[in-house]
């Protein structure tokens, strides 16, 4: 029998895809609204759920639409970190950053009652698409990308003698790594 690893599992699991799509989707809408009601409060506009939905809001021609667009671009900015902590994984927020916008163009012709029309809607979404799958990318590859630090599994006198002397090391040099350089290591 094959000893199967749980860590970056690559196996087919909808549950997990599901459930991050759902709190993807969830936590957007939430910052979405929290800065759309901030703009709303000082814009001095009616609070209402079509700042958010209705992309006939999402107009060039006055300032209450490029606000709305601007919070809408800063949401980009924390869905960015949404997806940094619910994906995780850079090859995976391309799409989920596109499920997210087509779900967002599904509930805008719902709640609409009409395929977007307007271009500003189309290119604040299509630039906002961009900025989330790029800088979620980028987030999630240097998480990646970070050293793993090991622990010390010996015990005793050899592991504080060890460490008192890692000590001393870490303190003269300013990068940490998770190995010795090997002229060290068979001294």
């Amino acid at each position: 029998m094959a000893k199967s690893s749980t860590f970056r599992a690559t196996t087919w699991d909808p549950l997990l895809i599901i459930s991050q799509i759902v709190t993807l989707q969830s936590l957007c809408y939430l910052s979405a609204a929290l800065i759309t009601l901030i703009v709303d409060g000082l814009t001095g506009a009616d609070i209402t759920l079509d700042n958010l939905l209705n992309f006939r809001e999402y107009r060039g021609d006055t300032m209450f639409g490029w606000t709305l667009a601007t919070g809408w671009l800063t949401n980009s900015v924390f869905g960015v970190f949404i997806l940094l902590h619910i994906v995780e994984r850079a090859k995976l927020c391309l799409d989920f950053t596109i499920t997210f916008h087509f779900f967002h163009f599904l509930f805008t012709s719902m709640y609409s009652q009409q395929i977007p029309s307007h271009f500003m809607w189309w290119a604040l979404n299509i630039i906002s698409c961009c900025l989330m799958s790029i800088g979620g990318e980028w987030m999630c590859m240097r998480k990646e990308m970070t050293p793993i630090q090991l622990g010390g599994g010996a015990s005793g006198e050899a592991s504080s003698s060890r460490s008192k002397s890692d000590a001393k090391r870490r303190k003269s040099s300013s990068p940490t790594y998770e190995m010795l350089p090997l002229e060290e290591e068979s001294q």
